[in-house]
């Protein structure tokens, strides 16, 4: 068994981070203060019961990536479709940041041009 690539996961939670940063603040003007709090306390709460069940699951049937627990839950397809699904958020994300990063880069060069 190999170590754990530490950069690895520095990249992923700085990129959950950023995401979050971002959107958090939208939601809350979106819905509200009291709705926004809300549905953060409670997705926060299902998504930390979700990593704990795939932990468990981890654990008692030895496996160390996603698509090795989905194939011991779901067979073939269910590691296929696991393949899928971290394929399709990855690039989500990945597209999220090239949005982010055109726009902040725009204002920068705007600003650095015009002295505004």
């Amino acid at each position: 068994r190999r170590g754990i690539d530490f950069r690895a996961v520095w990249q992923l939670t700085s990129m959950s981070l950023g995401v979050g940063v971002f959107a958090i603040p939208f939601c809350f003007n979106v819905l509200g203060v009291l709705q926004g709090g809300i549905l953060v306390v409670v997705l926060g709460f299902l998504a930390n019961t979700a990593i704990e069940r795939l932990l468990d699951c981890a654990e008692i049937h030895s496996r160390s990536k996603y698509e090795e627990i989905a194939n011991t839950a779901f067979g073939r397809w269910g590691q296929a479709a696991m393949a899928l699904v971290i394929f399709i958020t990855t690039f989500i994300a990945s597209l999220s940041y090239l949005a982010a990063s055109t726009e902040l880069l725009t204002c920068v060069v705007y600003a650095f041009l015009t002295g505004e």
